[in-house]
């Protein structure tokens, strides 16, 4: 789905993103957006087109169930607007760029040139949460300078030759 270019984030989509960013620290797994659409006193309705128009500037993924408001995963595009935005949120591109360095070489009980690190490895070296961790990753993902895997609950990556090699 691509964005329209004179799309851009109302006052109501970014005071839902940034109550989700906050919810979601509290979660593990993908929490589902009717709380924190009740907390901030939104109808259904109004929630539902907020959250429609963040998935639309790939803010969010949202999985849809029948019935209620679907349950919202913040992509790093969203944590990076929260960012630059001032909000007290850890840069993903700034986080990324330290990921590189570490895949390039990660030292400790991860030795160098290693196939696969997985995220325990970039948990226990950087302290970061788990969600934290994969929007670092999702950023080097998206500019291919790894491959990453996310089976059930937990994810490893493999740097590709262009990760190798940028600076």
């Amino acid at each position: 789905m691509s964005v329209p270019s004179n799309k851009t984030l109302n006052p109501a989509e970014w005071t839902l993103l940034r109550a989700l960013i906050l919810d979601e620290v509290n979660h593990t797994g993908i929490p589902p957006a009717e709380p924190v659409v009740d907390r901030l006193g939104m109808t259904p309705k109004e929630g539902g087109e907020n959250l429609d128009g963040l998935e639309l500037l790939g803010m969010v993924s949202l999985r849809r169930v029948s019935g209620t408001l679907p349950y919202v995963q913040v992509k790093w595009p969203g944590r990076e607007e929260a960012h630059q935005r001032g909000e007290s949120i850890p840069s993903p591109r700034d986080d990324a760029r330290d990921l590189l360095a570490f895949l390039r070489n990660p030292g400790g009980d991860v030795r160098p040139g290693s196939d696969q690190v997985n995220d325990s490895d970039i948990i226990r070296r950087f302290g970061w949460h788990q969600a934290r961790a994969l929007d670092a990753a999702r950023v080097l993902a998206d500019h291919d300078q790894v491959k990453l895997h996310t089976p059930s609950g937990s994810f490893f990556l493999f740097l590709t030759a262009s990760g190798r090699r940028s600076a």
